[in-house]
């Protein structure tokens, strides 16, 4: 799976929360969102994501680049 056209973190699966202040890290796998957490920096939301991908399987390039029509 590619990373959302409109992804502006550049991460997939992070987002900044602006009424927190603080980035919100998500998954979704099999139909449902798992919510990882909220961190104060982006690269500890980054990694939560990377380690839940890695131990259910997902891909390494998984959501690291846009699709190439959406470049």
């Amino acid at each position: 799976k590619s990373m959302s056209s409109n992804n502006t973190s550049g991460v997939t699966g992070v987002h900044w929360n602006i009424i927190e202040g603080k980035w919100f890290a998500r998954v979704g796998i099999k139909g449902k969102t798992v919510h990882l957490g909220i961190f104060d920096e982006i690269d500890e939301a980054a990694m939560a994501v990377m380690e839940f991908r890695a131990e259910h399987g997902f891909s390494d390039g998984h959501g690291m680049e846009k699709a190439h029509y959406a470049k």
